[in-house]
């Protein structure tokens, strides 16, 4: 139904992918910023979704437990799966090897969020009179992320593309 609301939207260029070079430029620790709707939430007047931010938490060179997925170390809840995961740096950064430091900033796609990951725990319910302790089981966010890297990314559209073809950015 058309309410008369403009709808924004902004693909991310197949350009934005780092290179195999440059991903061996990435160090171990980068600050990364991800866009999503964390459980459901956005401006509900405007109808912009919410932008995160974080660091990455493992290397986005390696395989997490051999998948090809990274983690980072950040706000992740349900509802930013999907989220396109930018690494940025608006100013200087350095490369792990020599340590270079580089006087412009650099934006890349490294990943989507894939999902969070959650510690569970037990906690006794106390009744009056209850013959047995009954407890509860619940799961508390740690802060962090699975995000399916660059290499999956491009591996997937590129099946899609095959299947329908469509043109490439």
């Amino acid at each position: 139904i058309d309410k008369g609301n403009e709808v924004y939207f902004r693909g991310i260029s197949s350009k934005l992918l780092p290179s195999a070079d440059l991903l061996e430029e990435i160090d171990a620790f980068e600050e990364v910023i991800f866009v999503g709707y964390p459980v459901g939430m956005y401006d509900t007047k405007n109808f912009t979704p919410i932008m995160r931010s974080g660091t990455t938490a493992t290397p986005v060179q390696l395989d997490y437990q051999g998948k090809p997925a990274f983690l980072i170390d950040a706000s992740v809840f349900p509802g930013s799966s999907g989220s396109p995961v930018m690494l940025i740096n608006k100013e200087n950064y350095s490369t792990p090897s020599g340590g270079n430091v580089i006087g412009r900033g650099r934006l890349f796609l490294i990943g989507i969020v894939a999902m969070n990951i959650s510690m569970p725990e037990e906690s006794d319910v106390h009744l009056r009179n209850a013959a047995a302790t009954p407890y509860v089981e619940t799961a508390q966010a740690i802060d962090i992320g699975i995000v399916f890297n660059s290499k999956a990314i491009l591996e997937t559209a590129e099946a899609l593309w095959a299947k329908r073809p469509v043109p490439k950015t």
